[in-house]
């Protein structure tokens, strides 16, 4: 693993969010600005404990540890799809009928 790589992908990560200094992030997965300053030079490396709390913030780890990004989803996106796979189809078709109605979709005029 190179580890000036995956410094920089650790850093990058950590700008994408929302933890824009490294003290904030720092205090929030419980180490030292001193020693996330380290992770982010390459000097020392975080720990699977510590890549899993980044892991739970939203920080992509597989793309930290590999460089390569996998197709992932914010947790807005999420909310969406489960929203949308707990809808009742007959609910949607209502509504479906309703805007039909409403704009006058599919209607024919006589000439």
């Amino acid at each position: 693993m190179n580890k000036d790589s995956l410094s920089l992908r650790l850093k990058e990560e950590r700008s994408r969010s929302s933890y824009q200094t490294q003290y904030e992030i720092a205090k929030t997965i419980g180490v030292t600005r001193e020693t996330w300053s380290k992770f982010e030079r390459g000097i020392t490396e975080p720990n699977a404990e510590i890549l899993m709390k980044l892991n739970s913030l939203g920080f992509d780890v597989y793309y930290i540890l590999t460089g390569e990004k996998l197709a992932y989803y914010t947790q807005d996106e999420i909310n969406l799809i489960t929203a949308r796979r707990n809808l009742d189809i007959e609910y949607i078709l209502d509504d479906l009928k309703t805007i039909i109605k409403k704009h006058k979709i599919f209607e024919t005029t006589d000439n």
